[in-house]
């Protein structure tokens, strides 16, 4: 290089990428040549088609020989690459402390943002680099300034686990209360990612443990979230703790949300520090129906211990052994039957738990609360097992006495849903316990069942019956309709009239 300089060879020459000599002897650290280039003037504020001059290239490389060179000549000591990063950035994320110091010393800006609003100290505290956090601190650094979005360094330091940083920044000030554009403070990111260490700091500064964030959650509710049940008591326990039965967007509570976490030691610490056992404000769920619907018999016991109303319902009539038997939680069903609850409620589509466990195919559910004295919507549960195909359920209720021949108000009875669909065991297990194969179902006149008629009219010994309102037709009329192959076998086979 020396010889072509001195044969006049242009020092400020740029490639297609606009670098010159000067940005690629930074590059690659190569002081001797840097030193050079800028004795026979090479520009030394000359920027890339990337925005990045010699000073940022030797930054973001840890070339700090070169970096120390390149300040003496006069290199702009905040110019900032297209992505808004000036060296001290690039220094501080890269955690080159010994760039950094450097780069302090010659006055660069501590508190320039990148385009994403990010500070030297936000970079620093992302990555954990302690030396150069508490060396921009004793150059004054601005520890509040948040990024675009409003997160602070104090939030940064929480969501990557820093604790170290994250005291250095509480004992130069930082802001503990501030909450970013979604309403998250420093606290609720602690109780997220990090633990004790990080809580107990943020409450000692005067962290608000009651705010919520845009979703309505509070740093309690966040800590359930991630099941960090350690963090429950710390963030009740203040003065001005967290509001326990604050309801984020979703109705849930911070009891809600352990209970469906199943955390049995959070639920009870809850319950202890007074959270509401009664219905939310969203839809009228409350703890009991959360538990209900889920396996853990033991917090369905807690909760009935301590208040919870077994037969509360919720805006759509839902119990909490609607739920229990929806799931087929047999052992909650019982703990609920055996504290009074009614088994023949109806929701406001007039289901009942028996309904619901007979269409999901719970066979010990459906048996537990027909023993309990199951009567309302029987016969519905019959037609509700039917078409969801359960044949043990279906005996089972037959065994309880259901009317077997029971016709909804559409005109459904339980064989013709068998048929209609295929269901061949159930089709046989409705005939054994007395169904009616020839049984005539006077349907609703509808589109569907008017093609059914048409079909069926037109056979030349049919003697299906037709009205404007109604349509007569029977069980092997709608297996023939709808193709059940096996389903007009079996039916021709248990007696139905092919005539």
């Amino acid at each position: 290089m020396k010889l072509l300089l001195r044969a006049d060879a242009c020092a400020n020459w740029v490639d297609a990428q606009k670098r010159t000599a000067l940005l690629l002897c930074a590059e690659n650290g190569r002081v001797h040549s840097v030193k050079q280039l800028l004795h026979h003037k090479a520009h030394v504020k000359h920027s890339d088609a990337n925005g990045d001059s010699a000073l940022t290239k030797a930054a973001v490389q840890g070339h700090s020989r070169v970096v120390g060179v390149l300040l003496i000549h006069g290199a702009d000591v905040n110019h900032v690459n297209r992505k808004g990063m000036s060296a001290l950035m690039l220094a501080c994320d890269n955690g080159d402390h010994v760039t950094a110091l450097l780069l302090l010393s010659s006055r660069a800006s501590v508190n320039q943002r990148n385009r994403h609003g990010w500070t030297p100290l936000m970079l620093a505290c992302s990555k954990g680099h302690s030396k150069i956090v508490k060396a921009l601190l004793k150059h004054k650094v601005d520890v509040n300034i948040p990024g675009n979005d409003g997160t602070t360094p104090l939030m940064i330091a929480c969501i990557h686990g820093h604790v170290s940083v994250l005291k250095s920044l509480l004992q130069n000030k930082a802001d503990v209360r501030v909450q970013n554009r979604i309403g998250w403070s420093a606290l609720m990111y602690a109780s997220r990612y990090g633990g004790l260490g990080f809580v107990e700091p943020l409450l000692q500064h005067g962290a608000d443990a009651a705010a919520v964030n845009t979703s309505g959650s509070t740093a309690v509710m966040i800590a359930l979230l991630n099941c960090k049940t350690d963090l429950v008591e710390p963030l009740l326990k203040l003065k001005r703790g967290a509001n326990i039965n604050q309801e984020n967007d979703n109705g849930d509570t911070a009891l809600s949300v352990a209970i469906r976490h199943g955390l049995i030691d959070a639920v009870d610490l809850l319950l202890k520090y007074q959270a509401c056992t009664g219905p939310n404000r969203t839809n009228g769920t409350a703890p009991l129906m959360v538990a209900a619907s889920g396996t853990n018999g033991r917090i369905v016991d807690i909760l009935l211990s301590n208040g919870a109303v077994v037969n509360q319902q919720d805006f759509q009539g839902f119990t909490p052994l609607m739920f229990s038997s929806r799931a087929g939680h047999t052992g909650s069903v019982i703990k609920m039957i055996e504290r009074g609850a009614d088994v023949n409620q109806v929701n406001k589509k007039n289901h009942t738990a028996l309904m619901m466990a007979s269409q999901n195919g719970h066979t010990l559910t459906v048996k537990t609360l027909l023993a309990n004295g199951a009567e309302r919507g029987k016969n519905r549960a019959l037609l509700f097992a039917t078409s969801s195909n359960h044949p043990q359920v279906i005996n089972a209720l037959c065994k309880f006495g259901v009317d077997i021949n029971f016709c909804d108000q559409d005109g459904h009875s339980a064989l013709s849903l068998a048929s209609c669909k295929g269901h061949v065991e159930a089709i046989k297990i409705l005939i054994h316990n007395g169904s009616d194969v020839n049984k005539v179902n006077h349907f609703c006149f509808t589109t569907e069942v008017a093609e059914l008629a048409d079909m069926v009219v037109t056979h030349p010994h049919s003697s299906v019956g037709v009205d404007s309102t109604l349509v007569s037709i029977t069980a092997l009329h709608i297996a023939v309709y709808f193709e059940q192959a096996k389903a007009v076998e079996v039916l021709i086979q248990c007696g139905a009239d092919v005539n």
